[in-house]
């Protein structure tokens, strides 16, 4: 079953989709396979924001291209070479409230 999840969204890149749709996607496909209610794909920048590229809720996920401030703590748990979940590190402040209300 991931095959296909990884094949629809390597479509788009093979398309020459632009990188907003293959996000969407990407965040699409892993909010299926997870299962969770909602996925964000996010970006941290030096400004000391975190912006949302891609996001899949079941109502729609309405904040991409939503620049949030780092909070504190919580900006060493999103600074990983790799993915992290905010189900206990990322979930206070202006992002996590959005992110719990998608």
């Amino acid at each position: 079953m991931s095959k296909r999840r990884l094949r629809r969204v390597a479509t788009l890149v093979a398309r020459g989709a632009p990188p907003a749709e293959v996000f969407q996607a990407v965040t699409a496909e892993v909010a299926q396979l997870v299962p969770a209610e909602a996925a964000v794909l996010t970006r941290f920048d030096t400004d000391s924001t975190v912006t949302a590229v891609g996001g899949a809720a079941a109502g729609g996920y309405a904040y991409v291209g939503t620049q949030f401030e780092r909070e504190g703590h919580r900006v060493r748990a999103g600074l990983r070479a790799g993915p992290a979940r905010a189900d206990r590190e990322l979930r206070g402040g202006a992002w996590g409230s959005r992110c719990r209300r998608t």
